[in-house]
């Protein structure tokens, strides 16, 4: 049980039909390699029976004492040195200045890491002692598979991605899984087929009635990237 609140459908559709600035990508867009829409979480069947409230204060006391127990694993500092100084004879004007420049500070962090990793099994063992385990929820969405996704737009709440080699177009139809994710990362990620149909303006985001595109609004934006990209 994880009570969260996501990008709902409805929600996207506000986001979209909105007349905002949507500044889009470069001309050589970034590319991201994503996972399945989804996520884990802790849940723990023995408290099933317990309302939302109830169940939320008890994963919070869980995830407290839990924290208290890793944090009683320090985490050591980086073993950090000076490389020995440079040899700078025969050199003039900039390059023996740049040589005498103090040399950069190099640190190893296979410590720090493997304390890091250290606490997180510290953590997870501890929640599953409690009786916690971590299952996976899948997102909602038509499409939610995962794969490589190009960033091609941004505004001030949410940044905009599309499933590489998605977008098609047939007919006045033009169609494409796009994934818009929170900027603050306090929202779930939404996925979706959007599918533009510029014969009456409208836009279908998988089994939603279609609605009409405002002029200017992400959702128009969106529609000029997909058929940059086919």
């Amino acid at each position: 049980m994880k009570i969260t609140e996501g990008i709902t459908l409805k929600k996207t559709l506000i986001i979209l039909m909105s007349l905002f600035v949507v500044a889009s990508c470069a001309k050589t867009p970034k590319q991201y390699n994503f996972g399945q829409l989804g996520e884990y979480y802790w849940n723990n069947t023995s408290l099933s029976n317990l309302s939302s409230s109830h169940f939320e204060t008890e994963f919070a006391k869980n995830k407290g004492s839990c924290q208290v127990e890793e944090n009683k694993l320090a985490i050591p500092e980086p073993d950090c040195y000076l490389p020995a100084k440079n040899e700078c004879s025969g050199l003039t004007g900039a390059r023996l200045g740049m040589c005498y420049s103090s040399p950069a500070l190099k640190c190893d962090y296979t410590a720090v890491s493997l304390a890091k990793k250290a606490r997180e099994t510290i953590f997870s063992t501890c929640m599953q002692k409690s009786g916690w385990q971590m299952e996976w929820k899948p997102g909602t969405g038509e499409d939610i598979t995962g794969g490589v996704f190009e960033y091609v737009a941004a505004d001030n709440v949410n940044e905009y991605f599309i499933k590489q080699h998605s977008s098609s177009h047939i007919g006045s139809k033009y169609k494409a899984v796009v994934r818009i994710q929170s900027i603050e990362k306090n929202q779930k990620s939404h996925q979706g087929v959007y599918v533009f149909d510029v014969s009456n303006n409208t836009l279908k985001i998988d089994n939603t009635e279609p609605v009409l595109v405002n002029k200017g609004s992400a959702a128009d934006t969106l529609l000029t990237i997909i058929k940059q990209l086919i």
